[in-house]
């Protein structure tokens, strides 16, 4: 039992340990990151100065596009239905007519009959 102790505490040492490297490794990319947000800010700045500009034929451009999108989504929907009327209408008249249907039944009948007498 002494070994067993040793070697589970030798394991939640090990965890410990790796927790550690996860936090420095997760520190380390913070730092990067913000060092590379302070770097593009002004990248960011001469953008939104340029943009400002353009901003009404970006929101006509949003606003068109938004239209467009709307047209499509609504003519989809409007085929979809149509697609599920004709499915629907498809299945009311019997893909498999009823004579069929009844001959395919006496079939399966009389062929468990013939089984039953071998």
């Amino acid at each position: 039992s002494n070994h067993y102790h040793r070697a589970s505490h030798e394991h939640s040492y090990n965890t410990s340990d790796h927790f550690l490297s996860a936090d420095k490794v997760e520190t380390s990319s913070l730092i990067t990151a913000s060092s590379s947000i302070n770097s593009s800010h002004s990248i960011f700045e001469s953008a939104v100065n340029s943009v400002s500009v353009s901003q009404s034929v970006a929101q006509s451009l949003i606003f068109s596009s938004i239209i467009s999108l709307f047209t499509i989504s609504l003519s989809a929907s409007v085929l979809l239905q149509i697609i599920a009327d004709i499915y629907n209408h498809s299945l009311s008249h019997h893909i498999i007519s009823d004579q069929t249907y009844e001959n395919l039944l006496r079939f399966l009948i009389s062929s468990s009959h013939t089984e039953t007498h071998f």
